[in-house]
């Protein structure tokens, strides 16, 4: 049981270093989550600018894509996290389960997924 609970955890941190990794990418990448973007600009394009609107509407389609992969993600980890705290276990690991489920519930705020 004990093994089990260890190679569970072991495969959620690395899950968890994964999406770590993602998120700072995204942030590299100019992608940032909904709490933390500027306002959008409500002024018309003018035909100069139409193709850098076009190129903006293509980001903000692709950046909704990867928030609602970021979202479906961050939502999988935490019923699986949830399944493994109702599984209970030592001290140690119910304490490793809680800080991860606290830090995947502070990831699932930044990104405004629910």
């Amino acid at each position: 049981m004990r093994a089990r609970i260890e190679a569970e955890c072991k495969t959620e941190l690395e899950e968890k270093a994964k999406l770590i990794a993602l998120h700072e990418a995204m942030l590299k990448a100019g992608v940032v989550p909904a709490a933390q973007a500027a306002p959008a600009n409500t002024s018309e394009a003018r035909p100069a600018q139409q193709s850098a609107s076009s190129q903006n509407a293509w980001q903000s389609a692709q950046q909704s894509r990867e928030k609602k992969e970021m979202c479906d993600r961050l939502s999988r980890n935490l019923q699986s996290n949830r399944n493994r705290q109702r599984q209970g276990g030592g001290a140690e690991a119910m304490d490793k389960l809680n800080q991860e489920r606290r830090d995947l519930e502070r990831s699932f705020s930044d990104f405004e997924c629910g």
